[in-house]
């Protein structure tokens, strides 16, 4: 049995979107735009300290993440506090997520796997 982990990290609320696509891509998992509009919808009326949280489950090829979201508290929409649960396997490159997303002020994802794919053509 593979072991389990808890992770969480703060972020500003425009970088929603670029952590989802990010996290999609370290599970495995195909992340559709509906998805995504159903999560920021989800996210209204949440708050990290009352304990209200979006919940969301990404079943990738190559993990499984069990996401919580909710807004911050004090910053209210302009901050999200994310809780993950998955492999122990994953925990280093969630560390680096945080890590790199809190450096950029924007994260800003296009469809990475036509950009990818027009690159050897």
């Amino acid at each position: 049995m593979k072991e389990e982990i808890e992770y969480g990290f703060w972020f500003w609320s425009h970088k929603l979107k670029g952590i989802l696509y990010m996290l999609a891509q370290l599970s495995n998992y195909n992340l559709e735009e509906t998805e995504m509009e159903s999560i920021k919808e989800a996210l209204t009326g949440t708050n990290d300290e009352l304990d209200l949280w979006a919940k969301k489950c990404f079943v990738g090829r190559q993990y499984h993440l069990d996401l919580q979201l909710a807004y911050d508290a004090e910053q209210k929409s302009e901050m999200i506090h994310i809780k993950l649960k998955t492999e122990s396997g994953l925990k280093q490159k969630l560390e680096v997520l945080d890590l790199f997303q809190g450096m950029f002020k924007t994260l800003e994802m296009e469809n990475e796997t036509k950009q990818y794919n027009n690159k050897d053509e």
